[in-house]
């Protein structure tokens, strides 16, 4: 039986705590019929699995797991795992679900629902929270460079929406395009991540500006979320 083993963190319990682990595992020993199960003494818990890179005998080198176990407050925590031909039985209390739309994604986190659009970066729009709408349809208006006493923003331009990761637990959707001054005028490589997970009111934004232009060098004066 194999370990996992979580240091303590945090003096709160943390009740289905969103992990993520990358499980390396010998050539042949892990096939794709094959299947990974975790567990907290005789609780298996739901997990989400990608694998991240093969052998060359087809079998799997490297796995990204994504379950929530239940992490106590002050303690430090070991789960087992296993790899078995069958898949057992595991209860899922909240799963989330993405559906696809002519405008972009809405996510639905089974307590947070909200859209990404396809038309900028704002990063997200429609936030729902226990049924309940919250602010307006745009609360947020966008990443915002100052850059040499300029602006260029994120929104109101077509950006490329890539799904990294879609199960029932976890949802990561990657967001690529450019930065512009309104005028026609772009600047920076645009890089961001929506990560949402299930059961939770809560989701995490990643937003990367990145140097690919001719100029060697720029002075950042700000970065904003509105």
């Amino acid at each position: 039986m194999n370990t996992l083993y979580f240091e303590k963190i945090s003096q709160f319990d943390r009740h289905n705590e969103p992990v993520s682990v990358s499980i390396p595992f010998a050539m042949g020993t892990f096939s794709k019929t094959q299947h990974l199960i975790i567990q907290d003494g005789s609780t298996t818990f739901p997990v989400q699995t990608r694998p991240l890179a093969h052998w060359d005998d087809g079998s799997i080198k490297w796995l990204l797991a994504h379950f929530q176990p239940n992490l106590p407050g002050n303690k430090d925590k070991t789960l087992t795992f296993e790899v078995v031909d069958v898949p057992q039985p595991a209860n899922l209390p909240h799963q989330i679900t993405l559906t696809e739309t002519k405008d972009g994604y809405h996510v639905d986190t089974g307590i947070l629902q909200f859209d990404v659009p396809r038309h900028g970066f704002y990063p997200v729009t429609n936030v729902v929270l226990d049924g309940e709408p919250l602010w307006n349809a745009t609360p947020l208006h966008g990443f915002d460079l100052s850059i040499d006493g300029k602006h260029y923003t994120t929104l109101d331009r077509d950006v490329e929406l890539t799904l990294e990761d879609n199960g029932p637990l976890k949802v990561v959707i990657l967001v690529k395009g450019r930065h512009h001054d309104g005028s026609g005028n772009t600047l920076f490589d645009l890089h961001g991540r929506i990560t949402a997970y299930a059961g939770k009111p809560y989701i995490e934004v990643e937003h990367q500006f990145i140097h690919t232009d001719t100029q060697a060098e720029y002075d950042l004066d700000g970065l904003t979320l509105t």
